[in-house]
């Protein structure tokens, strides 16, 4: 997903834009023209080089109704691969 990853470079080289895609995600995402669906509110976290990692599970893929994002998935691992 191109919008996605000149978000990631955007955030490591600008500290003021990566400070605001932590705090609002949301209105960063729209203003790189990704939809976000009505009622949805994503949470951007940083990994740490050393230290604390964080690992997300995909929502139940039997209830459509929970896939809340529009990411490219990969099929087998749910990873949006960026």
């Amino acid at each position: 997903m191109d919008e996605w990853r000149a978000i990631v470079t955007k955030a490591r080289k600008d500290p003021k834009f990566k400070a605001k895609l932590l705090k609002d995600p949301n209105a960063v995402l729209k203003a790189y023209g990704i939809k976000v669906p009505r009622g949805v509110k994503y949470k951007v976290v940083e990994d740490e080089l050393k230290g604390e990692r964080h690992l997300v599970l995909p929502p139940d893929e039997k209830d459509p109704s929970l896939v809340i994002d529009s990411f490219d998935r990969d099929p087998d691992s749910g990873d949006p691969g960026f």
